[in-house]
């Protein structure tokens, strides 16, 4: 019985959707029998939604607080470039630490011309490290420093060049800070967060 009936219904369903496609495309049915206007649908307008109001010191955290996640992500970004290039930052710095040595040992200014020399026969090729390291000088933390510092050595100034032990003992300090404050940021490097 519940067959008969399930196949009646299936019959029945067939026969409405056959003929509703039918009543679609006939004017006489679209008018009705009494040969109405056909009917019209209402168009309505979407709501309007008045604004929401705008807290002005929220807009400036939030736009505040976006800024400063983002300063975080290039940071961590530069992190992990110059954690990935470690074995080419500490050769670098190697041999920067052997240049500012040089400057170190200095007492005269026969000894200051024989570490700036020194200093300029290795330049190339500490400047070809820093290429390797950064090509377009934008993604390290550290490489323009080592430019600064490598300038520094090649050109020490007048003062220490003439031997003038003031002079000297100065550029020594601040060789000695530079390295060490590059070697600080090498190891910052360290707190890089990889994104998995």
């Amino acid at each position: 019985m519940l067959c008969r009936f399930a196949r009646g219904a299936a019959a029945a369903l067939l026969a409405l959707a056959s003929a509703v496609p039918a009543c679609r495309r006939d004017p006489e049915l679209q008018r009705g029998a009494a040969g109405a206007a056909p009917i019209e649908v209402a168009t309505s307008k979407p709501r309007q939604h008045p604004p929401l109001p705008e807290n002005e010191e929220l807009g400036r955290q939030a736009t505040e607080q976006w800024q400063e996640h983002e300063e975080e992500e290039e940071r961590n970004r530069r992190l992990c470039f110059d954690h990935d290039r470690l074995p080419r930052h500490q050769s670098v710095l190697a041999a920067l630490g052997r240049l500012r040595e040089s400057y170190r040992r200095a007492r005269s200014k026969p000894d200051v011309a024989r570490a700036r020399a020194q200093a300029e026969q290795l330049a190339p090729s500490l400047r070809k490290q820093f290429d390797e390291i950064d090509p377009w000088q934008n993604s390290s933390l550290l490489v323009a420093d080592y430019a600064a510092l490598l300038e520094q050595l090649t050109q020490p100034g007048p003062g220490p060049q003439s031997g003038n032990a003031a002079d000297l003992r100065e550029l020594q300090t601040e060789l000695t800070r530079k390295l060490r404050g590059l070697e600080h940021k090498l190891k910052d490097s360290e707190d890089c967060q990889h994104e998995d």
